[in-house]
């Protein structure tokens, strides 16, 4: 709860920030809607096409002169992973061990891992003249590095929900490279992670302390989104 609430003040305070801004300058706002994937998973894990994410971001643009079709943005924000899987994740509470299993996909309704974060983006910007009705194709090459606010996973049967809060298998720091195209408000968006979502110590389920050496940790997992972005 109180991981909530600070995320909505954040949110309201970069909302009445950059709401300021707005009438200087295009793009000042942008909501990317994704279908999230992990690269580099390790063999077992199956992954849901429910797979979203949402992302909110705040800009201000500063522009490289007055007839320039190229500007610098940097701004605040918010996303939010959803992966469904059929990944388990749990803590040992007598040694702080981050262990993994894979559920049975018959067994299970569904299973969801949501990550959340605090984000810092910051993009070289090209748009083209306008046409006639005052619009522009945009070009826009970004990054972004974020902290981890919230996480949990959510485990449903016919005859079990439960929600697990606050993982620790997580890195608690993300950052990653992403574009953003298109014309008008409407654009295409994709974001390539470059930092692994899972930690690397986190272990088979059922493996006996003496033999940990001996056993691959769990595939980190890098990010993939891929959707459509809304700017204003």
């Amino acid at each position: 709860m109180r991981n909530l609430i600070a995320i909505t003040c954040c949110l309201i305070f970069s909302a009445n920030l950059f709401s300021q801004i707005k009438p200087k300058h295009e793009d000042w706002f942008a909501y990317d809607l994704t279908y999230d994937y992990l690269l580099e998973s390790p063999p077992g894990l199956e992954q849901s096409w429910r797979s979203n994410g949402h992302s909110l971001s705040f800009m201000d643009d500063v522009q490289f002169g007055e007839e320039s079709h190229f500007s610098f943005a940097y701004g605040i924000g918010f996303t939010s992973n959803n992966f469904y899987n059929n990944l388990s994740l749990r803590t040992n509470a007598a040694d702080g061990r981050e262990f993994y299993s894979f559920l049975d996909t018959d067994t299970i309704n569904s299973n969801k891992l949501t990550v959340q974060y605090i984000h810092i983006p910051i993009e070289l910007r090209f748009r083209s003249g306008l046409s006639q009705k005052g619009n522009f194709f945009r070009f826009y090459v970004g990054a972004k590095v974020g902290v981890r606010v919230n996480s949990y996973s959510k485990l449903i049967t016919d005859n079990f929900n439960r929600q697990f809060n606050n993982l620790g298998n997580l890195n608690r720091f993300m950052y990653g490279a992403y574009v953003r195209t298109g014309y008008s408000f409407i654009n295409v968006y994709a974001y390539y992670g470059l930092s692994e979502l899972f930690s690397e110590q986190t272990y088979p389920e059922g493996v006996n302390p003496a033999l940990y050496d001996s056993f691959d940790t769990f595939s980190p997992g890098t990010p993939l989104s891929v959707g459509i972005s809304i700017t204003l």
